[in-house]
């Protein structure tokens, strides 16, 4: 995380910089202390929401600090200092919150979900230390508050994104917030254990050579290799002036936000993101997709079956007429003693001249209790039309629970897949 920018690392920072200060306001309660320990945590909730799993396990490791003046001091002062933030997701209508809650939850459970996060977390910090750094962790007696924040923290945030794996996927890197009182508690045990020690630098002296090799591959090639992660860090501006040649004066359009902030900042011009089926982000928020509404585009993204081929496996595609997904909202209602799909079309004449290009169908999934799909209904989209029947068999609409909505074209594949919803009775 040192020369990559990614928010893991002020995460970081911060997370230690709360830590520090927590041990300093335990041992000493004060104004001071507690002004420090405010900003420390609207500080760590500003760089990643795992600021609030740090907090949550510290004071659960010690709730007599909900009988302390001092740390309510702290908490009033770091909520306002993050109030800027609360308001700018309310006026957004909380789109963070809707993304970790509804649009990363997987449909079905399975289970190489909890499996892969097991596995992932046993080698992420480290393919021969990581294992000693947890068992050190374990080992070492809780001797007082500070010591025992650190193991509430390693131990809350193991179990807390266990259990969300089985809602869906967990990134590996999600748990990289109790990295520092992992390394804390590690550096405590081995500093009193001399044989563990004694391991942990044999596992060192073979850790920290594969590291630096990693490390100068990543500068300096060492191969051509298959799935090279390392090639990510070259050739940006070669890629970008290869995609403005191509475009041939068409302002450029991309279907990733990553794609997108790449050939932005190497061609210095805004590249809006055309979002299809993939997660929401900034550029949604942005809005700069409806700048380029009707128009000619060049079209960079990995979803084109035809174009003309880029680098990474990206094709580059003239769209004649740029659509913009967001602004079809359909929704399965109870109408007329029946269920329909309403679609509002908010801007429909932007859409003619691309449907009848790309004809684009709406897949909507009618799922049970437990999640699983007992009717399917496919519609072909048409922005003349706003209501639609969905001619639901009666005797499937007691054991329908929620509805989920996908549009697609047999060109462009899946174009959005809408939240899940509770279906309206």
């Amino acid at each position: 995380f040192g020369f990559t920018a990614l928010p893991d690392s002020p995460m970081l920072f911060t997370i230690a910089l709360f830590l520090w200060i927590y041990q300093q306001f335990i041992r000493n309660e004060s104004w001071k202390w507690a002004i420090l320990l405010g900003l420390a945590m609207a500080l760590m909730l500003y760089t990643k929401y795992m600021g609030v799993l740090v907090i949550l396990f510290t004071l659960t490791s010690n709730m007599s600090l909900l009988k302390r003046k001092w740390f309510w001091m702290a908490s009033i002062f770091g909520a306002t200092l993050f109030l800027p933030h609360l308001y700018w997701q309310y006026v957004n209508d909380f789109p963070s919150v809707k993304y970790h809650l509804v649009d990363r939850s997987a449909k079905i459970y399975d289970y190489t979900f909890t499996l892969e996060y097991i596995l992932a977390q046993l080698f992420f910090y480290g393919p021969f230390v990581g294992i000693f750094l947890y068992w050190a962790a374990w080992q070492i007696k809780t001797t007082d508050l500070f010591v025992k924040a650190l193991k509430y923290v390693v131990g809350g945030t193991l179990v807390f994104f266990l259990l969300s794996s089985f809602k869906g996927r967990v990134e590996v890197n999600w748990t990289l917030g109790m990295l520092v009182p992992l390394m804390i508690l590690a550096l405590i045990y081995f500093q009193e254990a001399s044989v563990p020690r004694a391991w942990l630098l044999r596992m060192a002296w073979i850790t920290i050579p594969i590291i630096l090799l990693v490390r100068i591959h990543v500068i300096y090639p060492l191969g051509d290799f298959k799935n090279d992660r390392a090639k990510d860090f070259h050739g940006h501006r070669d890629w970008a002036n290869s995609v403005v040649k191509q475009a041939a004066g068409l302002p450029i359009v991309a279907h990733r936000y990553q794609t997108a902030s790449s050939l932005w900042f190497y061609t210095g011009k805004p590249v809006p993101v055309l979002n299809l089926n993939t997660r929401f982000s900034q550029y949604d928020l942005w809005q700069f997709d409806t700048t380029r509404v009707n128009q000619s585009v060049a079209f960079v993204s990995k979803v084109m079956r035809s174009g003309n081929p880029l680098i990474g496996g990206l094709t580059l595609t003239k769209l004649d007429s740029f659509p913009v997904f967001k602004l079809i909202a359909p929704a399965v209602q109870f109408m007329d003693d029946d269920y329909v799909l309403q679609i509002e079309w908010r801007k429909p004449v932007t859409f003619y001249a691309f449907i009848n290009r790309y004809p684009i169908q709406a897949q909507i999934d009618f799922l049970n209790k437990g999640g699983q799909t007992v009717f399917t209904r496919t519609i072909q989209l048409n922005p003349k039309e706003k209501v639609l029947p969905l001619e639901l068999p009666q005797d499937l609409v007691n054991s329908i629970k929620n509805t989920q909505i996908t549009l697609f074209s047999d060109e462009l594949g899946i174009l959005r897949r809408f939240p899940m919803v509770e279906l309206a009775q």
